[in-house]
């Protein structure tokens, strides 16, 4: 009988915290490191229960690769850098600690591609300016951490191999996540997979798909704004 009265206890400790705690907001900016790319900065602004907003810019790579990049053979199958990401949208409330909306995402994006020739085997950089939308759904846990998972889906929307404005298709799904450190510091990450299922207009061989994975982790500082 003491047993079970301590594990009501403890039941009711459990919910009345998560209640307490629950929708948290997260509003930081920092820097992170991005898989396969260079040091990114990032602002992310989440209510858990209203909306989520995110940019992300690597400002001096945005000027000096907006020519193209290229990447060595041993990319496998292909790399991903963001150059400058905006996205955000709208939650509407499903539980406690949990609510599902809508995302809408614009952003340059460095894509290390097939070769466009059978003459080298390097795989060439395009710079693409995906257009997307997607659902968000958003998972607060506790005080101190959340996630906003985003399966979306739009077009690569960049340069045509006979200027004909065929765009391919951009099927992709982020995981951004929020850990509050202190009462100053945030730790935050994220991890996706972008795929193309018809590959980049201007990718040889045409029609023929390929994706790749993204992933970032960095530390920020809380802001009120």
């Amino acid at each position: 009988m003491k047993s079970r009265s301590i594990l009501l206890v403890i039941l009711f400790s459990v919910i009345n915290y998560t209640s307490i705690y629950s929708q948290m907001e997260h509003r930081y900016i920092g820097l992170h490191y991005e898989y396969g790319a260079t040091l990114n900065m990032r602002y992310g602004r989440i209510d858990c229960s209203k909306s989520h907003f995110f940019f992300e810019a690597a400002l001096p790579r945005l000027v000096t690769s907006l020519a193209g990049w290229k990447v060595s053979e041993q990319a496998n199958p292909v790399r991903h850098g963001r150059y400058m990401s905006l996205r955000g949208g709208k939650h509407f409330k499903m539980g406690e600690q949990s609510s599902l909306g809508f995302d809408l995402l614009w952003e340059f994006t460095g894509v290390a591609a097939p070769p466009d020739t059978d003459e080298t085997k390097n795989f060439t950089g395009y710079l693409t300016m995906p257009l997307a939308a997607g659902i968000a759904y958003t998972q607060s846990i506790g005080e101190n951490f959340s996630f906003v998972l985003i399966p979306a889906y739009g077009y690569a929307c960049t340069k045509t191999r006979n200027n004909d404005g065929k765009q391919f298709k951009r099927i992709s799904c982020d995981i951004y996540l929020q850990m509050k450190a202190s009462e100053i510091l945030t730790l935050y990450g994220g991890a996706g997979y972008v795929y193309y299922p018809k590959g980049l207009p201007l990718s040889y061989p045409q029609d023929a798909s390929f994706g790749g994975p993204l992933f970032s982790i960095g530390i920020a500082a809380k802001t009120s704004w």
